[in-house]
């Protein structure tokens, strides 16, 4: 992992007292400095960043295995060392303790992936003023991120914040500062005595359900929380209850903490979550230009239980590119795989302008084009349609990753 700037005098912002002395800067003061992903795998989603980000000062970082590192530098991204990027927060990894019914090396990841990325981005000296983005590796972005941060921020809910989420916490907008100071939180989380944890998981985990719900993967549950929680006093064995509790709910609880005013000051921030309405697609494509505006509404269509699309699209119709020019994407199902109609009904809304070179571009019900902004890809069946080697680029024919030489490598952005 290559520092640029490393030759830059020690400042003030180095030092581990600066956040304790000044609040993080507000979106409104941001400016994009780097996109964001921490992955095992990160698949196509860095280099649709790497194009999205073209022409802006923002860089693309992927913090992921050794193994992804020829692809990452490929797609034009920077990369840095999973493995090295752990190191500082192995000790507190042997303090989680699981609480979800996800199994715990996936929760564990979710929750030290901030460490880690807070660790990969010391030797960028990022500004103060310098916005990050960090995105799920399942996000696909097809519009500047520059754009979306200065349309979020404009916005008076949110640009008072210093740092806001969308899509759920799948998109995290930080400054170095704010990213700190929600490390800290985490790092207190689980070193904190044991009866905090199971309070905090208590309050802000989801809604308790019985632990014989889980089946076999209860038995990872911490028996240590599950003693704490008030509500497994007078029950013993899988009558108890557990709450799910992963990296989602600790943003919740650090965002409602820091509203209360319970943290110290050097571990709170004031956050903003997109709360615009999630409209759900069926039959048809949404009439986008009924929005308020661009890029702020969540769309939503099901691909099979338990995957979605959801996708931003601008509000304001695009200007359309000549209609020889026009291409129309035409999914169609493997023989081998039986596709989702919705997740296939919906690619086909797509319209790629000639040579794949521009933005793909989202037909509403009355026949206008709108560019589309990102694509979240949620769920197994989403992924293997739109993400999986082999498949994504027959979706997105310019930003997939093919099979060359029996070996897995990134295609190349045209």
């Amino acid at each position: 992992f290559t520092d640029r700037t490393s030759r830059r005098p020690w400042s003030q912002a180095d030092s581990p007292c600066a956040d304790r002395m000044t609040e993080p800067p507000p979106l409104r003061s941001l400016k994009l400095r780097l996109v964001a992903f921490v992955a095992d795998r990160p698949g196509p989603a860095v280099a649709h960043a790497v194009r999205a980000t073209r022409g802006t000062v923002a860089e693309v970082l992927a913090v992921a295995p050794q193994r992804e590192r020829e692809a990452i530098l490929a797609s034009g991204a920077r990369w840095a060392n999973m493995s090295a990027a752990s190191l500082s927060s192995i000790a507190w990894a042997k303090r989680y303790r699981h609480s979800s019914n996800n199994v715990p090396a996936y929760e564990l990841f979710c929750f030290q992936r901030w460490l880690m990325l807070i660790s990969a981005i010391k030797p960028l000296h990022l500004p103060e003023d310098g916005a990050l983005m960090v995105l799920d590796s399942d996000i696909l972005l097809f519009r500047s991120p520059a754009a979306l941060l200065a349309e979020v921020a404009a916005l008076p809910e949110h640009g008072g914040s210093h740092t806001a989420w969308l899509l759920g916490n799948a998109l995290q907008i930080h400054s170095p500062a704010s990213m700190r100071r929600f490390g800290l939180f985490i790092r207190r989380l689980y070193t904190a005595p044991l009866q905090s944890l199971a309070g905090e998981i208590e309050r802000f985990g989801a809604p308790a359900r019985a632990l014989a719900a889980l089946g076999r993967r209860g038995k990872a549950i911490s028996r240590r929380i599950l003693a704490a929680h008030a509500a497994n006093r007078n029950l013993t064995g899988d009558w108890r209850v557990y709450h799910h509790f992963s990296d989602v709910q600790a943003v919740q609880a650090w965002c409602t903490r820091s509203a209360e005013r319970s943290l110290p000051a050097e571990r709170s921030a004031r956050c903003s979550s997109l709360g615009r309405p999630l409209l759900r697609v069926n039959a048809a494509a949404p009439d986008y230009a009924a929005q308020a505006a661009d890029c702020t509404t969540q769309y939503v269509v099901t691909v099979a239980p338990g995957s979605h699309i959801h996708y931003l699209a601008a509000a304001t119709p695009t200007r359309p590119p000549p209609s020889e020019a026009l291409l129309q994407a035409s999914p169609r199902p493997s023989p081998h795989y039986n596709a989702s109609e919705a997740a296939l009904a919906w690619a086909s809304w797509l319209r790629w302008p000639g040579e794949l070179q521009a933005l793909p571009l989202a037909s509403s019900e009355r026949g206008r084009l709108h560019a589309l902004c990102l694509a979240h890809m949620q769920g197994p069946a989403a992924k293997e349609l739109f993400l999986e080697e082999g498949r994504s680029h027959r979706r997105f024919p310019w930003a997939g990753r093919a099979t060359e030489a029996g070996r897995a490598v990134a295609l190349p952005i045209r």
